[in-house]
């Protein structure tokens, strides 16, 4: 059984690699040639900063999870973290939910305790991003007004959408 496992996996990873391959067929020269003129500082910071991301991200999932399960750990959350972003990746965005409830599962989180676990920290990383960018906007507002003025209506309709689902997702 343990062989099965290995070998899905393995094959799985090599499904997604040659999707990846595929979509970016036409691009790999671009790509490379981007990243040949990009400082290796840069390519650490970012490293760095998805790192961190990670690091406060399974902090946050640690202290939503010890309310169901005393012994979930802060390396658990990281984990956890981890694999989420995983499944980010290879479902394109769509898979990292189910992944999460999944993983806090295994965990000893009730499936419902971490779908609503998951679901409150969903939230909260969708309205940090409006929050972040709405002051963004604001302190770069002489430039952005100049360029994307007539993308001001779909704006201000992100985000009443963001605080509409944010709301929903609380009372849900």
């Amino acid at each position: 059984m343990r062989n099965k496992k290995l070998w899905f996996k393995i094959i799985f990873v090599a499904i997604l690699i040659l999707i990846i391959w595929y979509t970016f067929r036409g691009s790999w020269r671009d790509i490379l040639q981007q990243l040949a003129r990009t400082s290796p500082i840069v390519l650490l910071m970012i490293a760095g900063a998805s790192v961190v991301y990670h690091l406060f991200e399974g902090w946050i999932t640690c202290s939503l999870a010890k309310r169901y399960n005393p012994r979930f750990r802060y390396r658990d959350g990281v984990h956890c973290a981890f694999f989420c972003s995983f499944y980010r990746l290879s479902t394109l965005g769509s898979g990292q939910g189910v992944a999460a409830v999944i993983f806090l599962g295994k965990k000893e989180v009730g499936y419902s305790e971490a779908t609503g676990l998951y679901m409150i920290q969903y939230m909260l990383h969708k309205v940090s991003i409006a929050l972040f960018s709405g002051i963004l906007f604001l302190v770069n507002w002489r430039v952005m007004s100049h360029h994307y003025r007539d993308y001001a209506v779909y704006l201000i309709l992100a985000y009443v959408l963001t605080v509409l689902i944010s709301i929903g997702l609380i009372l849900l």
